[in-house]
Protein backbone atom coordinates (compact mmCIF):
# COMPACT_ATOMS: atom_id res chain seq x y z
CA UNK A 1 0.00 0.00 0.00
CA UNK A 2 1.22 3.48 -0.85
CA UNK A 3 0.96 5.88 2.09
CA UNK A 4 2.64 8.79 0.31
CA UNK A 5 -0.27 11.29 0.24
CA UNK A 6 -1.30 10.52 3.81
CA UNK A 7 2.30 10.78 5.04
CA UNK A 8 3.16 14.10 3.44
CA UNK A 9 -0.01 15.66 4.83
CA UNK A 10 0.84 14.33 8.30
CA UNK A 11 4.48 15.43 8.07
CA UNK A 12 3.64 18.89 6.74
CA UNK A 13 1.32 19.50 9.67
CA UNK A 14 3.77 17.98 12.17
CA UNK A 15 6.51 20.33 10.97
CA UNK A 16 4.01 23.22 11.00
CA UNK A 17 4.32 24.11 7.31
CA UNK A 18 1.38 25.52 5.38
CA UNK A 19 0.46 24.25 1.94
CA UNK A 20 1.54 27.63 0.59
CA UNK A 21 5.07 27.19 2.02
CA UNK A 22 5.73 23.75 0.55
CA UNK A 23 6.25 24.68 -3.12
CA UNK A 24 9.16 26.97 -2.28
CA UNK A 25 10.78 24.33 -0.07
CA UNK A 26 10.94 21.71 -2.82
CA UNK A 27 10.73 23.86 -5.98
CA UNK A 28 7.31 22.91 -7.33
CA UNK A 29 4.04 24.69 -8.02
CA UNK A 30 1.35 25.11 -5.37
CA UNK A 31 -1.16 23.04 -7.33
CA UNK A 32 1.42 20.26 -7.69
CA UNK A 33 1.85 20.03 -3.91
CA UNK A 34 -1.92 20.00 -3.45
CA UNK A 35 -2.16 17.17 -5.98
CA UNK A 36 0.50 15.21 -4.05
CA UNK A 37 -1.41 15.57 -0.76
CA UNK A 38 -4.69 14.61 -2.42
CA UNK A 39 -3.16 11.54 -4.04
CA UNK A 40 -3.86 12.77 -7.56
CA UNK A 41 -0.23 12.77 -8.68
CA UNK A 42 3.11 11.58 -7.34
CA UNK A 43 6.51 13.24 -7.57
CA UNK A 44 9.43 12.20 -9.74
CA UNK A 45 12.44 10.66 -8.01
CA UNK A 46 14.26 13.97 -7.57
CA UNK A 47 11.29 15.58 -5.80
CA UNK A 48 10.66 12.43 -3.75
CA UNK A 49 14.24 12.56 -2.46
CA UNK A 50 13.82 16.25 -1.64
CA UNK A 51 10.61 15.61 0.29
CA UNK A 52 12.15 12.73 2.26
CA UNK A 53 15.19 14.86 3.11
CA UNK A 54 13.05 17.83 4.12
CA UNK A 55 11.02 15.74 6.55
CA UNK A 56 14.02 13.62 7.63
CA UNK A 57 12.42 10.27 6.81
CA UNK A 58 13.46 7.46 4.50
CA UNK A 59 11.87 7.15 1.08
CA UNK A 60 10.84 3.61 1.99
CA UNK A 61 8.97 4.82 5.07
CA UNK A 62 7.47 7.75 3.15
CA UNK A 63 5.94 5.35 0.63
CA UNK A 64 5.19 2.15 2.54
CA UNK A 65 4.56 2.90 6.22
CA UNK A 66 1.78 4.87 7.89
CA UNK A 67 4.09 7.37 9.56
CA UNK A 68 1.25 8.93 11.56
CA UNK A 69 0.72 5.59 13.27
CA UNK A 70 4.50 5.11 13.70
CA UNK A 71 5.73 8.55 14.76
CA UNK A 72 8.96 7.08 16.12
CA UNK A 73 10.10 6.94 12.48
CA UNK A 74 10.13 10.73 12.30
CA UNK A 75 13.51 12.09 13.25
CA UNK A 76 13.49 15.74 14.20
CA UNK A 77 17.20 15.89 15.09
CA UNK A 78 19.21 15.20 11.96
CA UNK A 79 19.12 13.50 8.60
CA UNK A 80 22.21 11.46 9.55
CA UNK A 81 20.32 9.69 12.33
CA UNK A 82 17.44 8.82 9.98
CA UNK A 83 19.52 6.15 8.22
CA UNK A 84 19.02 3.68 11.10
CA UNK A 85 15.51 3.27 12.48
CA UNK A 86 13.35 0.63 14.04
CA UNK A 87 11.03 -0.50 11.30
CA UNK A 88 7.42 -1.28 12.32
CA UNK A 89 7.37 -4.50 10.27
CA UNK A 90 10.49 -6.01 11.91
CA UNK A 91 9.93 -8.96 14.21
CA UNK A 92 11.70 -9.33 17.56
CA UNK A 93 13.89 -12.10 16.14
CA UNK A 94 15.01 -9.96 13.21
CA UNK A 95 17.44 -7.14 13.44
CA UNK A 96 15.11 -4.28 14.17
CA UNK A 97 16.91 -1.58 12.24
CA UNK A 98 16.67 -0.65 8.62
CA UNK A 99 19.93 0.43 7.04
CA UNK A 100 19.91 2.50 3.92
CA UNK A 101 23.14 2.66 1.95
CA UNK A 102 24.93 5.98 2.00
CA UNK A 103 24.93 6.11 -1.80
CA UNK A 104 22.65 4.49 -4.40
CA UNK A 105 25.62 2.83 -6.13
CA UNK A 106 26.35 0.88 -2.91
CA UNK A 107 23.05 -0.97 -3.28
CA UNK A 108 23.69 -1.67 -6.95
CA UNK A 109 27.18 -2.94 -6.14
CA UNK A 110 25.82 -5.31 -3.50
CA UNK A 111 23.22 -6.65 -5.93
CA UNK A 112 25.82 -7.18 -8.64
CA UNK A 113 28.15 -8.86 -6.17
CA UNK A 114 25.36 -11.27 -5.22
CA UNK A 115 24.58 -12.00 -8.88
CA UNK A 116 28.26 -12.68 -9.59
CA UNK A 117 28.45 -15.05 -6.62
CA UNK A 118 25.36 -16.92 -7.83
CA UNK A 119 26.82 -17.14 -11.33
CA UNK A 120 30.10 -18.54 -9.99
CA UNK A 121 28.23 -21.14 -7.92
CA UNK A 122 26.14 -22.20 -10.92
CA UNK A 123 29.31 -22.60 -12.98
CA UNK A 124 30.91 -24.79 -10.29
CA UNK A 125 27.79 -26.97 -10.03
CA UNK A 126 27.66 -27.40 -13.82
CA UNK A 127 31.33 -28.41 -13.84
CA UNK A 128 30.71 -31.02 -11.14
CA UNK A 129 27.70 -32.39 -12.99
CA UNK A 130 29.55 -32.36 -16.31
CA UNK A 131 27.03 -30.07 -17.97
Amino acid sequence: MNFFAKNILFLRKKHKYTQAEMPALIAIGRATWSNYENGLTEPDFEKLIGIANLFKVTIDDLLTVDIGANEHLVNNDSVENSNKKKHPNATDKETSTVHEPEAPYETNWLILQGINTIGENVTKIKEKLGI
